[in-house]
């Protein structure tokens, strides 16, 4: 809580800072997502599907520094509520900063941007409680006046009230938008992540090649989230992930975004998942 209040005041306080020609916007999201892999886990039989909503509520404001340069503040607050697994209902507040350079002046010239967020998550499951740190560098640039491309590198450390869930990872990603008319617009992003990788299975999993697996694990701990009876393990991984998706300006401040994700991964031990995500998002932003 008390991370949660620091942040609060940290972003509101930036307001109140006597930028010249800053630009301040609220943005509203509403989301209905369904995950079949929500636990991660390696076998089908042992696969936990749900749909859940999300809503989520920011404050941004934008300081140009020069022509080339400005700089980018948000305040974030989500919250996540599953059909099927209340012990993932969870509530979010984060804030960060990004900073936008770009060397050259030009329409088609590069925009080099790096990021630092945090985020402190609230899980109805206590032991999924989280602190989040994240740091991105990414370079953006249009290829023609329709398409445009992004390419970065993310680090991510999170730490929780549980060992289990303590990770960390790095994602490599590249993007691209192509804008089919006016309103329309088509997007791809491909990731790579290596790092730590956390599956719950039930504890009586018949499947003795993946328990085998389990006993090797960093950690092992009893996981309520989804039942009783259910162990987290925490693995290294490899993982890849598609995301294809579609957006729609319904007017000058409202969009509506489909997209579906397909995500592999392998652990150091040969203990393959894959998960399939569907979304659909209603946008809406407006400057203050």
């Amino acid at each position: 809580m008390k991370k949660i209040i620091l942040i609060s005041f940290v972003l509101i306080n930036i307001n109140n800072l006597a930028f010249a020609d800053t630009d301040k916007a609220i943005r509203l999201d509403a989301s209905l997502s369904y995950d079949d892999n929500l636990n991660r886990s390696p076998t089908d039989t042992t696969a936990i599907e749900s749909a859940f909503a999300t809503a989520v509520a920011g404050y941004n404001i934008s300081y140009p520094m020069n022509t080339r340069n400005f700089i980018d503040y948000r305040l974030l607050a989500k919250y996540e509520g599953y059909q099927d697994t209340d012990g993932l209902n969870n509530a979010e507040i984060s804030a960060g900063v990004t900073y936008h350079y770009k060397p050259v002046a030009g329409f088609l010239k590069a925009m080099y941007i790096f990021k630092g967020d945090i985020h402190v998550t609230d899980f109805e499951t206590d032991i999924r409680d989280r602190t989040a740190y994240e740091a991105s560098a990414m370079v953006s640039f249009w290829v023609t006046n329709t398409l445009s491309f992004r390419s970065g590198l993310t680090a991510r450390k999170r730490d929780s009230d549980s060992r289990v869930f303590d990770t960390k990872d790095y994602r490599v990603f590249f993007n691209a938008d192509l804008m089919l008319s006016r309103h329309s617009t088509l997007y791809t992003t491909l990731n790579f992540l290596t790092g730590d990788l956390v599956s719950t299975i039930p504890l009586d999993d018949s499947d003795n090649e993946v328990l085998d697996v389990v006993r090797q694990a960093e950690v092992i701990e009893f996981d309520p989230t989804f039942g009783d009876n259910m162990i987290a393990y925490k693995l290294d991984a490899d993982i890849a992930a598609l995301t294809l998706g579609y957006n729609y300006v319904l007017g000058k401040k409202q969009s509506l975004d489909l997209s579906a994700r397909y995500a592999v991964g392998q652990s150091d031990y040969d203990v393959d998942y894959d998960a399939l995500f569907f979304n659909i998002s209603y946008l809406v932003s407006f400057r203050l």
